[in-house]
């Protein structure tokens, strides 16, 4: 995922279960650790060119993060009865008679949802869905 932040930051997402390092999210930060970030933001921004047809500027700063197996849910050895309830909970962190509301795409009940804007949107969703019931 390109997220074009601002007029001056751009974000690249990606993510996958950590138990398969040969899938096409974990190549960015293979890529940065053989070759450098300098090159690994060369090859980014040539790309984001050629796709968008825009002249975007050279950065003065980038970051990359990976995350420990286990840091995100992608990859939850939990089935989808378990899963339900524990979305559910993580949804509302504080319990239903209290107004806060969490969401990401791995809060989502459909794990195929799980590192997808579609994860994100369906948690959305049902949070509304509830924020609704409770006014």
């Amino acid at each position: 995922q390109v997220w074009l932040w601002d007029a001056n930051s751009i974000l690249v997402y990606q993510v996958a279960p950590m138990s398969d390092m040969s899938l096409p999210a974990h190549q960015i930060a293979k890529f940065a650790n053989e070759r450098g970030m300098g090159e690994m933001v060369r090859i980014i921004l040539t790309q984001l060119r050629e796709g968008t047809g825009k002249n975007l500027p050279d950065p003065s700063a980038a970051r990359l993060k990976t995350w420990a197996a286990g840091s995100l849910l992608i990859d939850s050895p939990l089935e989808e009865p378990q899963w339900e309830r524990v979305s559910d909970a993580m949804r509302r962190p504080l319990g239903r008679g209290i107004g806060l509301y969490y969401g990401n795409s791995e809060m989502s009940s459909n794990q195929e949802m799980h590192g997808w804007v579609e994860g994100a949107l369906d948690v959305l969703e049902k949070n509304v869905e509830e924020m609704q019931l409770a006014a």
